[in-house]
Order: C-alpha cells, then sequence, then structure tokens
C-alpha cells in the first residue's frame, strides 16, 4: 500500500485549507456567480483555487475587522464619546 509523505500532507492540508477558506469567504455573499465559483475552482484546482479561496477570506475578514472592530468610538447620549463595549 503506499504512504503519504510529509510534502503530500502538506499540499492536501493546505488544499483543504483552501477550500475551507473559499466556503468561509462567500457565506454571506450576494453574488451567485461568487458563491459556487469560488469554492468550485478551490475544489478543483488546488494551487490556484486555494490562492483565491484565502484571499477571499483575507478580504473578508479585513472587511469585517473594519465594521465590527472595538476601536470605534460610540456617541452617547450625553456627548461623550466612549469606545464600544
Amino acid at each position: 500500500m503506499m504512504d503519504l509523505n510529509g510534502v503530500e500532507v502538506a499540499v492536501l492540508a493546505a488544499w483543504a485549507a483552501g477550500v475551507v477558506a473559499a466556503l468561509y469567504a462567500v457565506r454571506d455573499d450576494a453574488s451567485p456567480l461568487r458563491r459556487i465559483g469560488a469554492p468550485l475552482l478551490a475544489a478543483l484546482l488546488p494551487v490556484l483555487g486555494t490562492l483565491v479561496g484565502l484571499a477571499l477570506a483575507l478580504r473578508r475578514l479585513a472587511r469585517t475587522r473594519r465594521v465590527t472592530g472595538a476601536d470605534v468610538d460610540v456617541a452617547t447620549d450625553d456627548g461623550a464619546r466612549r469606545a464600544r463595549p
């Protein structure tokens, strides 16, 4: 029986991470083309699809952090500003 070596395990792990990242990246995306295309690309083209999936996931993560960051100031009723809890 054939055994997997370390390099093959690393490539398979990176490929799986790319597929998961692509699924994460398009979870809330409104575009049907991107919703279907990114995971399909990640599954069918391991190297390119992994890079695209990771790039989309990082873009979504950066966009989410920008919108819901804890360092955003919130105005209170008395006019004072404080950090969001």
